[in-house]
């Protein structure tokens, strides 16, 4: 299924030694798991990923997508059903029956580790190697059969009872992705969740690895017990469900929501974000006449972004528009009728 140039595949393994975090879906399906893997657009510039769609062909269930970077083709696959990791400026034409909901990657390392080992000295939950077959006998069959034959499966167990359950699914020299993490209804509320996070956690970065996730920006209770156990958010991107057996109710989705022009007592004020960091978003108040490069400059050392090549970009309603540094932030606004600025390093994953 898998056909990719020499140079294209040597560009992931580089660009995979260089952000493993980031390239790690990509790298570890097309070397591990290259018969249920399709790349059906990679963007590179020299011996470096800017850009890919990356297609994983689950057995028997819908499959997962990655569209990331600077992807100029985004076309997904003719099926009813499917997941798509969204993670692009450029708008991506979603089908009827999408829903979408933000999310983050946050990752772990050794700075962490001792954390993680404070929680497992101070509890006293029993954690042992499970199965796929435990797996789906906590959760669902469908659950169950979204993980990977190769996934490692990690289970809390009560007096024999297996309470809470985990998985490893990419599990590589440099990172291990954690996945599927789930407890049982009547077992919630009991710490065994993050005892086993804080375990495979420990795991990972015992054995020189960092141990990375993604979970949903909404769930406010999993997202503390990462952060409790030393997780940062280090991406954001969009989780995509699509089901065209469903009610169809939206047809189009931007990556990111143009918030249109605002004015404070006289003064513009802008939206600036680093590409793809959630986290940096900033509101910024400024005279319209000043020049747009100034601004941004103000902004990337509030932000504390050691950056020495960046571009500047625009959201407008139907993509992204480089603009000028010297362009008045009044003339930006007037010329492309939005005030949605990102700064994008010209090394897409550099930051």
């Amino acid at each position: 299924m898998l056909r990719l140039s020499e140079r294209s595949l040597e560009a992931i393994r580089r660009s995979y030694k260089k952000y493993p975090v980031f390239f790690a879906y990509l790298y570890y399906d097309v070397f591990h798991e290259p018969e249920v893997a399709e790349v059906p657009y990679i963007n590179t510039a020299g011996d470096f990923v800017r850009g890919y769609v990356l297609v994983y062909w689950r057995p028997r269930q819908c499959p997962a997508v990655h569209i990331v970077g600077d992807v100029d083709s985004a076309r997904l696959p003719d099926v009813d059903c499917m997941t798509v990791h969204l993670e692009t400026w450029r708008q991506v034409e979603l089908p009827d029956g999408a829903e979408r909901t933000p999310a983050l990657t946050m990752t772990c390392g050794e700075d962490c580790r001792e954390r993680a080992r404070d929680i497992l000295a101070r509890g006293s939950w029993s954690v042992r190697r499970s199965s796929r077959e435990d797996y789906r006998r906590l959760t669902s069959p469908a659950d169950a059969e979204y993980l990977s034959p190769r996934c490692d499966v990690y289970g809390v167990y009560e007096s024999g009872v297996l309470i809470s359950a985990a998985a490893v699914c990419v599990h590589l020299p440099e990172v291990w992705l954690v996945s599927g993490v789930y407890t049982a209804p009547q077992f919630r509320g009991r710490g065994a969740a993050t005892y086993l996070t804080a375990y495979i956690t420990e795991l990972a970065t015992s054995n020189g690895a960092l141990a990375a996730l993604s979970v949903a920006e909404e769930n406010a209770a999993a997202v503390r017990v990462y952060k409790k156990i030393g997780y940062r958010a280090v991406r954001s991107f969009w989780l995509v469900t699509v089901d065209r057996r469903r009610a169809a109710t939206s047809s189009s989705h931007p990556p990111y929501i143009n918030p249109g022009v605002r004015y404070l007592m006289g003064q513009r004020v802008l939206e600036i974000q680093l590409l793809n960091r959630r986290e940096t978003q900033r509101k910024v108040q400024v005279d319209g006449s000043r020049p747009i490069g100034d601004v941004v400059r103000e902004y990337l050392k509030e932000v504390n972004a050691q950056l020495n090549d960046y571009s500047i970009a625009v959201e407008t309603p139907r993509d992204l528009v480089t603009v000028d540094e010297s362009m008045s932030v009044d003339r930006v606004i007037r010329e492309l009728g939005s005030d949605r600025v990102l700064v994008i390093p010209n090394v897409v994953f550099g930051y």
